[in-house]
């Protein structure tokens, strides 16, 4: 039925078009190792890895927004006909009925190569021109006596403008929803006899949705609610409880595209008469001259918290206050990971109830994950000020704390939660991550102590606990607790690598191989667990092996000049020197003030029996490390 209208609707407007002329308007790394000799200091290789206390708190709840692309278009873009703009416009109308958000819609505009605000300039003259092209083509105006099929495609051409209008943002946003209401000013949507908007059917269709709702079946719910609104578009309420279904259903683009048709509904359905188009839902609508009843107000459901108490009033003032249907859109938005928007939700919600806490905090969170910390704690102070016990938020404020760097002030707000709930676990957690930062590792140890008597299974405390306590050089213990975040979670691969750097550290080189194999197993690119495997390998005599793991990892890292060293000291060990000498030299280009591979290529040189190529390269040795009493 839809398609039907659509298509006709099309023909209708080339024909409008075709009368008007074809007028276009002008749019718009690792200390070296001697021979493979050295071991790793821990402290210092931990916190090259991001292994280390600050890293292991992104693991425990910030989420990392990516970086926005900037810039844009360059160029003059190409001027349109009224017939290209025609066909774009059908297209974007297309998928805006199909369920685009704003996202989608910038996407489709610089695809095409259309600026917003040429679009919305286009889009009045069109508006004007097709309005006095439509009274002809329906042949007899508007007041019951058009063809049929002619006034239903206005009005979805209306529904749909209006549909754009709520996501397209800018100029375009205005132009689609103002062109919207004024075709339904001409050709307005009929409510039937006696004023009924949901007819007998759709009535029962409705009803029967409710009841699936109620009992959670919600494919049937779904199913039901769909047939109503086949039967009867015109239902807000119906939509907005499509909207819940999909939801449920973990359909969020569905969700949101429900949500924004009943608010596109409500605006019409609240001011039919009026030519000038709300821009948002949350305006107050003058409805002057027009009278409602009590039960008209009822069935339309305008405002939640207040009823319409005077039958014949003029002047009515209608608050769409839809602070839960914002708050849903930006709690789905979320899930989507369209961030901004949902911030923009969440405000719209607050417009509406202020005092709502829960719309504070998830704005907050959403301002987090975009990196936005400082907006993102006077969010959580509003929370707060509204809800002061809520120990999540104070959690929540304390990790945008920390990530400000102002750890003091994160850790009295992770003690305030912990007043709240003293078993908090997370509390616990992020106080030892943010002690940790500050050095007091004893402070940190006995805070992860905690978070692990009230959650024994928190793979990311045990593991932190381990840095902490191989920082103080309790190495066997922090091996114990990596063990136990290795039981919680074995594909921890910074937990395998941090274990085999401390039984490097204590000369078990096999456990530390199997460590080292491991973190590859789960990650194959980790170009350092490659590195210290080889070096593990070359300390025990297994050569081959080792220069093998260092080719692995330079293939990933082929800048790292002490790999490129250390493996030539192992090819100098297996008698391959003109191939060490390559490797040395692949490092010093890398590094040329690197003395100990100028020493150590000079040892290959002399083995070759080329005495003077040698000296100067124990020379450039010393010009960077006069002290150096190997190469004198």
């Amino acid at each position: 039925m839809l398609d039907k209208i659509w298509r006709f609707l099309k023909q209708l407007i080339q024909r409008i078009f075709r009368a008007f002329g074809k007028d276009s308007y002008p749019p718009l790394t690792p200390p070296l190792v001697r021979g493979g000799n050295k071991k790793e200091n821990l402290s210092s290789s931990l916190s090259k890895e991001g292994a280390n206390l600050a890293s292991s708190l992104g693991k425990g709840g910030e989420n990392l927004a990516s970086p926005l692309s900037k810039g844009g278009l360059r160029g003059v873009l190409p001027t349109l006909t009224d017939a290209e703009y025609e066909a774009k416009l059908m297209e974007l109308l297309e998928g805006v009925n199909q369920g685009w958000g704003r996202s989608s819609v910038a996407k489709f505009l610089i695809a095409k190569q259309i600026k917003n605000g040429d679009l919305a300039a286009w889009l009045r003259r069109f508006g004007d021109r097709l309005l006095e092209g439509a009274q002809g083509s329906t042949e007899g105006g508007h007041g019951g006596t058009a063809p049929t099929d002619a006034v239903v495609s206005f009005q979805e051409l209306a529904r749909r403008l209006e549909l754009l209008g709520g996501v397209a943002g800018g100029e375009l946003s205005e132009a689609a929803a103002n062109v919207g209401r004024e075709i339904l000013v001409e050709f307005p949507v009929n409510s039937g006899e006696g004023g009924e908007v949901v007819d007998g059917e759709a009535e029962e269709w409705r009803k029967r949705g409710n009841e699936q709702y109620e009992q959670s079946n919600f494919q049937e719910a779904l199913a039901f609610y769909e047939r109503s609104i086949e039967l009867n578009y015109n239902q807000p309420e119906v939509w907005e409880k499509r909207g819940l279904v999909l939801q449920k259903l973990g359909d969020y683009q569905g969700a949101i595209d429900s949500n924004n048709r009943a608010s596109t509904l409500y605006r019409y359905l609240a001011n039919p008469e009026s030519a000038s188009v709300p821009q948002s839902t949350e305006e107050f609508i003058n409805l002057s001259n027009i009278k409602l009843s009590y039960d008209k107000a009822l069935e339309i459901k305008l405002d939640k918290n207040e009823t319409w108490y005077n039958r014949d009033i003029d002047d009515l003032e209608i608050k769409l206050d839809k602070n839960k249907t914002w708050y849903n859109r930006g709690l789905e938005l979320g899930k989507l990971g369209r961030l901004e928007e949902a911030i923009g939700s969440y405000n719209k919600a607050l417009e509406f109830k202020p005092d709502d806490d829960a719309a504070w905090n998830n704005r907050g969170l959403a301002l987090d994950d975009l990196g936005r910390f400082e907006d993102a704690i006077a969010s959580y102070n509003k929370a707060l000020a509204l809800k002061p016990r809520r120990h999540d938020i104070w959690l929540s404020r304390g990790t945008a704390l920390y990530n400000l760097g102002s750890l003091e002030d994160a850790i009295t707000s992770y003690n305030t939660a912990l007043v709240f709930k003293f078993d908090y676990d997370r509390a616990w957690y992020g106080r030892g991550v943010a002690l940790g930062k500050l050095g007091r590792i004893e402070d940190a140890i006995a805070s992860y102590d905690k978070a692990l008597e009230f959650k024994p299974d928190d793979h990311e405390a045990w593991h932190n606990r381990g840095i902490a306590l191989g920082i103080l050089g309790r190495l066997e213990d922090a091996i114990t607790s990596w063990d136990k975040a290795l039981e919680f979670k074995p594909d921890d691969h910074e937990a395998w690598y941090n274990r085999g750097i401390v039984l490097s550290n204590l000369g078990r080189l096999e456990e530390a191989i199997a460590s080292y194999h491991k973190v590859l197993e789960f990650k194959p690119d980790d170009h350092k667990a490659g590195f210290y495997l080889a070096a593990a390998l070359s300390n025990l005599g297994r050569l081959e092996e080792a220069i093998a793991s260092y080719h692995k990892a330079l293939e990933f890292k082929p800048d790292d000049e002490v790999a490129w060293h250390n493996r030539a000291i192992a090819l100098v060990n297996l008698g391959k020197l003109e191939e060490a000498i390559t490797s040395f030299d692949k490092a010093l280009k890398l590094k040329p003030d690197l003395h100990e591979a100028w020493n150590n290529r000079g040892i290959a040189l002399g083995k070759l029996g080329r005495i003077e190529d040698a000296i100067a390269s124990y020379d450039k040795a010393l010009e960077f490390k006069p002290d150096d009493h190997e190469a004198w």
